[in-house]
């Protein structure tokens, strides 16, 4: 994506976030890249990797591209790199509410097959993500979730922090509910009301689950869960 959000909620206490943003790189024969949008890409101060190129298909030497990336997989990288640095200043300058410490890490994956375009490795960035974690606890959620208001003051709470302290000592995983909106015609108004949400008391929220509102996540996807 060109646009990345991180919700400022999960930064509590100023914690470290850690985010792996996946980026995949189509070399299959016959790929033609989108169109650049208008004004071109994000603005930032990340370095090229030693023999990058400024799009090209080879190295700044001019010997062969030693990553084996096709000229626009090389420009679609530098991109993508100078769009994640850009933001990870922004967050540590704490533009735009962010206030965030954040590890950003950016990985890509060539694929030589249509289908393998589509398909985000989500576990596997899960797992890029903690190995980078620096705090003594992890929340594993993905970057579309809203934290809720009563899960950061729950938080802040010391005798709560050692509970779960304890309880990953003894290597115990805690399970915080995720909810869903039903289905909205106007993606506003469904963000809106996860936002709403997200700063409800419990009690408020069962109402909101009683009227079909917002139901427990992928319910109806994968009911088993």
């Amino acid at each position: 994506q060109r646009h990345l959000t991180i919700p400022c909620e999960m930064c509590i206490r100023d914690r470290p976030l850690s985010a792996a943003v996946y980026l995949v790189l189509p070399q299959y024969e016959g790929y033609v890249p989108p169109p650049k949008e208008e004004g071109g890409g994000a603005q930032g101060g990340a370095a090229a990797a030693p023999g990058a190129t400024d799009g090209g298909g080879s190295a700044a030497d001019g010997s062969a591209d030693p990553e084996g990336l096709t000229p626009a997989s090389r420009a679609a990288l530098l991109e993508a790199e100078r769009a994640v640095a850009d933001f990870h200043a922004r967050a540590e300058r704490g533009e735009s509410g962010m206030r965030c410490q954040l590890d950003a890490m950016l990985l890509y994956e060539t694929v030589a097959d249509k289908r393998m375009a589509v398909l985000l490795p989500i576990n596997a960035m899960r797992n890029y993500a903690l190995l980078q974690a620096r705090s003594p606890l992890v929340a594993m959620v993905d970057v579309d979730l809203v934290v809720s208001t009563a899960l950061g003051a729950w938080l802040e709470r010391p005798a709560n922090v050692e509970h779960l302290r304890a309880g990953a000592a003894a290597r115990r995983v805690f399970v915080l509910p995720a909810f869903e909106t039903a289905p909205q015609d106007n993606a506003t108004l469904a963000h809106e009301l996860a936002d709403g949400a997200a700063r409800m008391s419990k009690p408020a929220l069962a109402s909101l689950t009683a009227g079909r509102l917002v139901y427990q996540f992928a319910l109806y996807l994968f009911r088993q869960g």
